[in-house]
């Protein structure tokens, strides 16, 4: 016949015969799991505001394209300040990263070219947090240098709209221009959307 165990010192029993280790125990696991549950549930917010910017910086370049064939074609003011609006969202976003890429980055900066790019300033912090804790993960990496490459098509975008303002170039080469930017930005986006 087996005695029966002598108390355990870490584990004093309550007037009601419940363990009092085993209640701290699982207030501590569900402690643990409301922290892991805000957490997760910011990590998706801040993702959901990652693509939510993507797809906004896409219309804008897609919008960008067309007024300024618009621009090109019928030289109206309507078209060129559409397309100085699409612009300023993809400047906004480059301006961001180029300054999320500094050592010491300049946070209002950052803030400033997010909104300007269309992200709400409620998400601004997300999304800052996003980019923090995923630098140096192989996929965002991808995405940044997906982005980075597109400048060069942004830049060749504003100059062909220089030119159309100055009267430096003709129409008809405008467009084949714009045409040629485009099809070099497709292929861009449709790995950022992927």
């Amino acid at each position: 016949m087996s005695r029966p165990l002598p108390p355990t010192p870490g584990l004093s029993l309550l007037p009601g015969g419940r363990p009092v280790l085993i209640v701290w125990v699982f207030v501590g696991i569900v402690i643990l799991l409301l922290g892991v549950t805000v957490y997760s549930s910011n990590l998706l917010s801040a993702g959901r505001a990652f693509v939510a910017a993507q797809g906004h910086w896409a219309k804008s370049e897609k919008d960008a394209v067309l007024y300024l064939t618009r621009y090109a074609g019928e030289r109206t003011q309507g078209n060129i300040d559409a397309f100085e609006r699409a612009m300023a969202v993809l400047d906004g976003d480059r301006r961001a990263r180029l300054e999320f890429r500094k050592d010491k980055p300049d946070m209002a900066v950052v803030r400033e070219g997010l909104i300007a790019g269309g992200v709400h300033p409620t998400e601004v912090g997300g999304l800052v947090s996003l980019y923090r804790r995923l630098s140096g993960f192989g996929p965002l990496d991808y995405v940044v240098t997906l982005w980075e490459r597109s400048d060069l098509y942004v830049d060749e975008l504003h100059a062909v709209a220089k030119q159309l303002r100055e009267n430096t170039v003709e129409p008809a080469e405008a467009m084949r221009q714009i045409q040629r930017i485009s099809q070099g930005l497709q292929p861009l986006e449709d790995d950022f959307a992927s």
